[in-house]
């Protein structure tokens, strides 16, 4: 059995630095205790060449004694949903899904787990092939940045200016990659949870298939527990509450929003998240400082979704904002990287792209960022700090290195 079938109860960021350092843990849930379901596509019986933009996968997981957890569906590496529900008969559940086919190759697989989601089954694949051209993909984008909080402690610089750059930026170049850019920003009081999820609303009304979402977050964020929350723009400390209540309360949690991106038609997911804790007035101090958590987040969303996420963890209690630069340390790299900065130490860098097109693709875009912000954290702040990075699937173009 391949071992990320035992992802969920097995692994955990920071696992193997305690084996290292002599610890033994163990799994808080026992080794094969529930057999996972098998799982296999009953039609189409096999896949190829397909004219028709439409294909219904019928489905069935049958159970091993652990129970069944699904079935869902990936679509080139992200995760569809689909109407319809699941129904059972004796040990087997069954499910269709009716999927709408992207240009090119379209691969499909099909997961099930046991009933307590440890173990899940290997999967079942078919691929189709749509020869037909379809008109070209749209760009959907959802830039929100909180630089002023109701708290003066909460304020920072450059989060709703980094926020309207970065839209900008996609709106001026995109047309020559996309039929369309649809970009929505949310600055400041805007940026509400109201505001964010009625944004997500229209995007998924809008969205296609084939179409591109990037998400991007700029302003506080902080850990409670393993659950990584940020702050919106009306976050307020209530009296005689915990600082971890209130963000429980009222921040935008890291798995609603991976739901959020998801349940988007769009195939090709990104996320970035320029968060930081500014001198320690959003981090939680009844938990206690897991350098490991925001990472296990990260994976835990880009890995449930099939989202591209890029991620600054809030290692330091500094706002990570240089006035020499503009900008947040990880959007600085990432707009340097599209040769998209006017000052600082990245102005005459940038990718180079290996197509005529000069196109950067979403892998290189965040190996660049990744690899600069250590970097320019040493420089700037005295010690180096990782950017947290996870992708599920094929890498796909985003933007042109230079406007045309």
């Amino acid at each position: 059995m391949p071992l990320e079938r035992f992802f969920q109860d097995f692994y955990r960021p920071g696992l193997l630095a305690e084996i290292f350092g002599g610890e033994r843990p163990a799994p808080e849930v026992e080794f094969a205790k529930q057999q996972p379901p098998t799982v296999r596509i009953v039609a189409p019986t096999q896949g190829g060449p397909v004219e028709g933009r439409q294909v219904v996968l019928q489905v069935e997981a049958t159970d091993q004694g652990g129970g069944v957890k699904g079935p869902w569906l990936l679509h080139n590496g992200a995760r569809v949903l689909a109407p319809g529900q699941a129904e059972r008969a004796g040990k087997v559940v069954k499910r269709s899904f009716a999927v709408t086919l992207v240009p090119g190759e379209n691969k499909l697989e099909v997961y099930a787990a046991c009933e307590d989601g440890s173990w899940e089954s290997e999967p079942a694949r078919i691929a189709f092939r749509l020869e037909k051209p379809l008109e070209k993909s749209d760009l959907h984008i959802l830039a929100v940045g909180v630089s002023k909080y109701g708290s003066d402690p909460l304020s920072l610089k450059f989060a709703a200016p980094d926020a309207r750059e970065l839209a900008d930026l996609f709106r001026r170049r995109g047309p020559t990659l996309y039929n369309r850019v649809n970009a929505v920003t949310l600055l400041d009081e805007q940026a509400t949870l109201a505001g964010i999820r009625k944004a997500f609303e229209k995007l998924k009304a809008e969205a296609k298939p084939q179409d591109t979402l990037l998400v991007f977050f700029a302003g506080h964020g902080t850990m409670v527990g393993q659950r990584y929350f940020f702050i919106p723009a009306e976050f307020r400390q209530t009296a005689g509450k915990t600082l971890a209540d209130d963000v429980k309360a009222q921040g935008f949690a890291g798995d609603e929003l991976a739901d959020l991106m998801g349940a988007t038609p769009c195939l090709k997911r990104i996320l970035v998240l320029d968060t930081c804790a500014s001198g320690g007035a959003v981090v939680v101090a009844t938990t206690a400082r897991n350098p490991f958590a925001f990472r296990g987040a990260v994976e835990r969303l880009s890995r449930a979704q099939g989202v591209f996420t890029i991620a600054a963890a809030a290692a330091t209690e500094e706002a990570q904002e240089v006035k020499e630069l503009g900008h947040g340390i990880l959007t600085y790299t990432l707009l340097a990287g599209l040769k998209a900065v006017k000052s600082g130490p990245l102005e005459s860098e940038g990718l180079k792209p290996n197509n005529p097109e000069q196109v950067a693709e979403v892998l290189e875009w965040f190996g660049f960022a990744s690899g600069q912000v250590p970097r320019l954290m040493k420089k700037y702040f005295g010690k180096e700090q990782d950017v947290q990075s996870s992708g599920q699937g094929a890498s796909f173009p985003v933007l042109p290195v230079r406007e045309r």
